[in-house]
């Protein structure tokens, strides 16, 4: 895989707001093209790709023009959604381990405090 791809091909993922299965299937279909087209010389530049395949914004903007804007929209909001929900569960992951440290902590307290208040025995032996 050549590096010059692999950079044009980053730029391009970043320009699509949602990346969905039709998204996935356009840029692996677009991928492979251009692997095709490039299989025996490869490019030297990412100017080289964008002359024969269009700037990474033209690719992105031809592809979202295909898309109905409500189809579109209840995309984004499917996604925000799920972006939402991830952020709460990590909050609450991190409340978790907050409390649980805490827990542990106070355990370990409480053991080394029971450790020095233990009243005991020695055994001396006197050799």
């Amino acid at each position: 895989m050549n590096k010059w791809i692999n950079k044009y091909f980053k730029t391009l993922d970043c320009l699509f707001p949602v990346m969905g299965k039709e998204e996935k299937h356009y840029l692996t279909g677009f991928r492979s093209r251009i692997n095709d087209y490039f299989a025996s010389n490869p490019p030297s530049s990412i100017e080289e790709i964008s002359t024969v395949f269009g700037t990474p914004e033209e690719v992105s903007n031809k592809y979202l023009e295909t898309i109905p804007p409500d189809e579109m929209l209840k995309k984004m909001r499917t996604s925000r959604r799920f972006f939402m929900i991830d952020k709460c569960m990590f909050i609450v992951l991190v409340i978790a381990i907050i409390i649980f440290s805490f827990q542990m902590w106070r355990i370990t307290v409480n053991y080394f405090d029971i450790m020095d208040d233990a009243h005991g025995y020695f055994v001396e032996y006197i050799g």
